[in-house]
């Protein structure tokens, strides 16, 4: 898995068990995400982006079955996925209510 900060931190925490990740708590399986073009997903929660998920194209190899030639989807490959980490914020007012 390929990580990038955006931001000087503190980061949301990101953990990998398999092909699922969970971000600030929330987990996202990427075998069932995956499509058969790249996929961004945005996490974002009070206005605020947590961080960006970057999955890579579905890959499908050939497989026999009974008899026949089928192309099986095959799970993500981690190695090509991109995790974008953006800063923890602390504020809690929004600087245009003061206008």
């Amino acid at each position: 898995m390929i990580r990038e900060y955006r931001g000087t931190g503190p980061h949301y925490e990101c953990t990998a068990s398999g092909n699922v990740l969970t971000i600030a708590g929330s987990d996202y399986d990427l075998d069932v995400l995956q499509t058969d073009s790249q996929r961004t997903i945005d996490m974002v929660t009070d206005d605020m982006f947590i961080a960006n998920i970057i999955i890579p194209p579905a890959v499908y190899k050939p497989v026999t079955v009974d008899d026949e030639e089928k192309m099986a989807l095959q799970p993500v490959e981690m190695g090509r996925v991109t995790i974008i980490l953006w800063t923890k914020s602390e504020e809690t007012a929004d600087d245009n209510d003061n206008n």
